[in-house]
C-alpha cells in the first residue's frame, strides 16, 4: 500500500477500485471526526459535499497537523 484514502459513507469509490488497485491506495470508510487518523502512509480524507457536516473544522485541522491531507469535491 503507497496511500490511503479515508472517505465518508456518503462516497462510493468503487468506480475507482481498478485505478486504486493498480496504484497501491487502500481505501478506508470513516464515519466520525475521531477515526481521522492518518496512517504509516500518506493519508487523505475524500470530504464530498454529503460529509461536510460531519467532520468539523476542528477535526479537519488536527487531521492535517498529523501530517493528513484532505480534497474537497464540489458539486456536478
Amino acid at each position: 500500500m503507497k496511500f490511503q484514502l479515508l472517505h465518508a459513507p456518503t462516497w462510493d469509490p468503487s468506480p475507482y477500485a481498478a485505478a486504486f488497485g493498480v496504484e497501491q491506495v487502500a481505501t478506508r470508510r470513516v464515519s466520525m471526526p475521531g477515526e481521522l487518523t492518518p496512517a504509516e502512509v500518506p493519508t487523505a480524507l475524500v470530504l464530498d459535499v454529503a460529509s461536510r457536516d460531519r467532520f468539523p473544522v476542528s477535526a479537519l485541522r488536527s487531521f492535517v497537523e498529523q501530517g493528513g491531507a484532505f480534497v474537497v469535491l464540489g458539486t456536478p
